[in-house]
């Protein structure tokens, strides 16, 4: 399904965003990112809250292992009683620890979410040792970060607090490369939210940032985009092409980092010819860390995850109330 703010094509409704990347402003949160998610009322009137879990809400280190190393990562979970739909975090570029997402956990946990966050392979208390990606490599090394994913998923869904019919992979630019790889490894991803990731090839990628903020029109990028014969390397789409359960790719228009409109042509034809459940949200001014270009502001994209996951998780059709 195409979403996009304020406009249709092709007959559907379109909605809209954009994230991370190593050569981009970090995803941030406003003051005012909390009050963009929220759920109905009476959904939360209905939980039972414990007030031990609610004056001290739970956190674990949890270590698994994963293609002969152990890695480590922190679960948190809700303040309220019952088991919890939880999101994996996975990593983009770079040497990233679990404080990374820490802004999703501290938007999503008070609303319902369990969150997991686990340092990178070589990167914090985790084992084995950290490797940047390039197109030469990137099909061994993306599929070890993949294998990492799925392995956390596995050692999470017999938590005794997780629904493990509820596990959603989660992240953004790199990680747009990972999941879809992890999503084909486990029957136990539910869903799947990517932020700004790519659907081209890593080398056409790294090709496109490269060439994107030298001033040229956006015709003559394109251009040299499709003219382009280096080293490929590693292709999210035939993991994409197998990946049936929900998921939401959230873009930006104004992305620097990775081409958008050739990753959204990928994904439509992939959508129209497989009639996958998969949903474009494209931010028409969102930059790679999901700000708008000109004001720089954080856009409401974690407005738009809840939304949708819920939309999803309770089968409605509707959108639910959030304050944006």
């Amino acid at each position: 399904m195409w979403k996009h703010r304020g406009a249709v094509i092709g007959g559907a409704m379109l909605l809209g965003t954009g994230l991370i990347a190593c050569n981009s402003q970090p995803l941030g949160i406003d003051p005012d990112a909390a009050q963009q998610v929220d759920q109905p009322a009476d959904l939360l009137n209905r939980r039972e809250f414990d007030d031990e879990f609610v004056r001290y809400p739970p956190t674990e280190v949890i270590r698994f292992p994963s293609e002969g190393i152990e890695l480590e990562g922190i679960l948190d979970l809700p303040g309220f009683q019952g088991r919890y739909p939880l999101m994996v975090f996975v990593h983009g570029a770079g040497i990233i620890s679990r404080t990374y997402y820490q802004s999703f956990t501290d938007i999503y946990r008070p609303i319902g979410y369990a969150t997991f966050r686990y340092d990178k392979r070589g990167v914090g208390a985790s084992g084995g040792a950290y490797r940047g990606i390039n197109p030469a490599n990137s099909e061994i090394q993306l599929g070890l970060l993949g294998a990492d994913a799925n392995a956390a998923v596995q050692a999470l869904k017999m938590h005794p607090r997780i629904d493990s019919n509820q596990i959603i992979l989660i992240g953004g630019s790199q990680a747009g490369l990972i999941i879809p790889l992890a999503a084909t490894l486990s029957d136990n991803v539910a869903y799947c939210v990517i932020m700004v990731g790519p659907m081209v090839t890593i080398g056409l990628q790294y090709y496109y940032s490269s060439i994107s903020n030298r001033g040229w029109s956006d015709s003559t990028v394109a251009a040299l985009l499709s003219d382009w014969n280096g080293l490929h390397g590693y292709d999210p789409a035939p993991f994409v092409e197998q990946m049936n359960m929900p998921s939401i790719w959230l873009l930006g228009g104004r992305d620097r980092s990775v081409p958008t409109i050739a990753s959204i042509d990928i994904l439509d034809e992939i959508i129209a010819r497989d009639s996958k459940p998969f949903t474009i949200d494209l931010y028409p001014t969102g930059t790679h860390s999901l700000r708008d270009e000109i004001t720089n502001k954080v856009l409401p994209f974690y407005a738009s995850i809840n939304n949708w996951l819920w939309q999803n998780r309770q089968g409605i059709s509707d959108q639910l109330s959030v304050s944006e």
